[in-house]
């Protein structure tokens, strides 16, 4: 009864704090302005709060704080010096640019990419390339056991003229991959490592093969395609208004927190009776399995007798899990 209440007292508050946001602007003549700037802020306007949702929208506010956002929706401006490292070389305003990295010492890699055209495939040989046209800011660099590839440019959301090419050495897995994607489409060939934690604001991403021990997505407005996925340890994933598209194997625990999005998950390699569930839907669409639920205020605890534990949580988006051995 308690999580009724509170389920309740949420969905009252959401729809009292939007009706807030919208009089606001519209009384101060901001407009659909001051709606997208609220919207990204946080949905935090005025003293007005979304409960356990303002959370989401708080943390994504603060992501988005290095892009402005300009009079079109569709516009941004990236605030490029927060991302790159002072110590290492700047490449700006060139047509073409090329590089290449030993793979001797490299065991992590990390991403910082907006507004581009990005591609991560298979090296020719044993070494990392990296390159880009139509560059207005980049950075790319090897610090201690790390390869760093900054990326930022300025134009439309639906128009990246930056196009950048990430190829790694064939086989490779590394021990960690940070990859932080704003405004963009990117895409990745195959991608293996003990861990992959990947943040992805506005942008696309389509994986055809990702290989780790743990797997974390965190996922805004977005849309993230991941067509062949092996995870032995966790996934993880926080859907706030984007899209996750899943298909693979997980046999040990998932975590799955769907805010206003939508999220189609297929696990291969196992059936629904493998593992144990911890489900809540506040006022979305939830199918796990044969389980079906649309309304307010579900959850439910399912013990199968497994070693594995799926937790799934929706608030007011949909959630789809199915299976196939």
């Amino acid at each position: 009864m308690k999580k009724f209440m509170k389920t309740c007292a949420v969905i009252v508050a959401v729809m009292l704090a939007l009706s807030m946001i919208l009089l606001t602007a519209g009384g101060c003549g901001g407009g659909l302005r001051g709606i997208r700037r609220a919207f990204w802020r946080g949905f935090n306007c005025y003293g007005c709060h979304l409960g356990e949702a303002d959370e989401w929208f708080e943390k994504w506010g603060e992501k988005l704080e290095d892009w402005s956002w300009g009079d079109n929706w569709n516009t941004y401006d990236p605030d490029s010096d927060s991302l790159f490292d002072s110590f290492h070389d700047v490449i700006e305003n060139k047509d073409k640019w090329s590089d290449s990295f030993s793979a001797e010492n490299i065991s992590n890699l990390k991403l910082e990419l907006g507004g581009c055209e990005v591609t991560l495939g298979i090296s020719p040989d044993a070494e990392y390339h990296v390159s880009a046209k139509s560059i207005k800011k980049l950075q790319a660099y090897v610090s201690g056991d790390t390869l760093y590839v900054c990326v930022t440019t300025t134009g439309q959301i639906n128009s990246f003229n930056t196009k950048v090419e990430i190829l790694i050495p064939e086989g490779t897995v590394f021990d960690e991959v940070k990859a932080s994607m704003g405004a963009g489409d990117f895409n990745i060939a195959s991608l293996s490592a003990d861990t992959i934690k990947m943040e992805i604001g506005a942008g696309r991403l389509q994986t055809e093969k990702v290989t780790a021990r743990e797997l974390k997505i965190e996922l805004g407005a977005g849309q993230v395609i991941i067509k062949d996925a092996m995870v032995s340890g966790k996934f993880e994933a926080e859907i706030g208004a984007g899209e996750l598209r899943f298909t693979g194997s997980v046999p040990g625990d998932m975590d799955v927190e769907c805010a206003m999005g939508n999220a189609d998950i297929h696990i291969t390699g196992s059936s629904e009776k493998d593992h144990n569930y911890d489900l809540e839907c506040s006022a979305g669409n939830m199918t796990v399995g044969s389980r079906s639920h649309t309304g307010v205020a579900f959850e439910d605890d399912i013990n199968n007798g497994a070693d594995s534990e799926y937790k799934l949580s929706c608030f007011m988006g949909n959630l789809k899990l199915t299976f196939s051995e």
